[in-house]
């Protein structure tokens, strides 16, 4: 299995590693137009990541 990176609008990513692992980068994910509804709520999450402290990159983390 090959790493699968999935754009979840503005800033935001899921990477699925072959290992298994899910990893969100930036998960602003509600209040953003362009994430998925399946994307809302996600089922399960092992790691985040963020790249800086902006709302839009923060997200949903706090």
């Amino acid at each position: 299995m090959a790493t699968e990176l999935t754009w979840l609008g503005h800033s935001a990513f899921r990477v699925d590693s072959p290992g298994g692992l899910r990893i969100y980068v930036d998960p602003f994910l509600k209040g953003n137009p362009s994430c998925p509804d399946n994307e809302l709520t996600p089922e399960r999450c092992d790691l985040i990541l963020l790249t800086h402290g902006h709302d839009d990159h923060v997200g949903d983390t706090i």
